[in-house]
């Protein structure tokens, strides 16, 4: 594996990781809390959408393994990489 550079080492941490604990804690003391974040969504998706993804899913095509091996391209690069 290769090594970091000092520069990404010395990188600050993520600042939304401590956002879910700052929530739990608002919530945790009563405050209402609108969470704007992704994958909260409030609404049901397009009804368009949920048709086409019940038609991929009984579509047999869709139930087999995907290519064991990868792509050939992406495992060459990533190996040019390591």
């Amino acid at each position: 594996m290769p090594e970091l550079t000092q520069q990404f080492q010395s990188l600050p941490p993520y600042p939304l990781s401590d956002v879910p604990a700052i929530k739990r804690d608002l919530r945790a003391r009563g405050v209402d809390v609108i969470d704007l974040g992704t994958g909260d969504a409030d609404l049901a998706p397009p009804p368009a959408a949920v048709e086409a993804l019940r038609a991929a899913v009984l579509d047999p095509a869709n139930s087999r393994y995907a290519f064991q091996m990868g792509l050939v391209e992406f495992r060459e690069e990533i190996a040019r990489w390591m």
